[in-house]
């Protein structure tokens, strides 16, 4: 091993580092999404839990994303490693303690006040973020299904927004179409972005995993 691959983090170490600065990106454009979308619950003052599942809920497609990276790399990797139920165990949880949150305090406080309710949330995202990997690119290495990822991708997301959107029938039929294509353009781009970051993050952790001879 060089002086270079010695410095370098670990799989695990720098999926922890990177993690938070992802989940940024993704919560940023929420609040603004919210209010395109007519959505009256996303202020200072909640009024109920749905911004909250919003906000955990595309947070977890990106964590989803990066775990399924991670076990991307393990997958293509020739070396098999070692890695014990705990040690997983350890990684995964702290994958959970940093998704399951927001970057706004007062979100941030209230999502941590039921965090039970919010992990499995962030879970069940991440499991259909595994699934929708499984079918279009395990199962498909010579030839993966970019487009059909992407677009589970979009469709996951298109599931978050649905808790800000705004069913006031006193909208005309311009305004809910224009609406329409708003939440259509989110969620297309959603997809676009996070295919780009699980191959980022697969290539870096495949690189990692050679140097540091470990899998977490």
């Amino acid at each position: 091993m060089g002086l270079f691959d010695f410095i370098r983090p670990t799989p695990g170490k720098l999926i922890s580092q990177a993690l938070p600065l992802y989940l940024e990106e993704t919560e940023r454009p929420i609040s603004n999404q919210a209010i395109l979308l007519g959505s009256l619950s996303f202020g200072l003052t909640l009024t109920n839990d749905k911004p909250l599942i919003t906000i955990v809920s595309a947070r977890a497609i990106t964590s989803g994303c990066i775990l399924a990276a991670h076990t991307t790399a393990n997958h293509l990797s020739p070396k098999r490693f070692d890695v014990s139920e705990s040690e997983y165990a350890d990684f995964r949880n702290n994958m959970l303690s940093i998704t399951v949150g927001s970057i706004d305090n007062s979100k941030d406080a209230k999502i941590k006040a039921d965090k039970e309710k919010y992990i499995q949330i962030a879970q069940d995202i991440e499991m259909k973020v595994t699934a929708l990997t499984a079918d279009n690119v395990w199962k498909h290495w010579d030839s993966i299904q970019s487009e059909e990822w992407k677009n589970g991708i979009s469709a996951l997301y298109r599931d978050a927004l649905k808790h800000l959107g705004n069913n006031d029938s006193r909208l005309s039929e311009d305004e809910k179409n224009a609406q329409q294509i708003g939440i259509e353009s989110f969620c297309t781009n959603v997809g676009e972005s996070h295919w780009g970051i699980f191959q980022t993050v697969q290539k870096e952790i495949s690189d990692l995993m050679k140097a540091k001879n470990v899998a977490i």
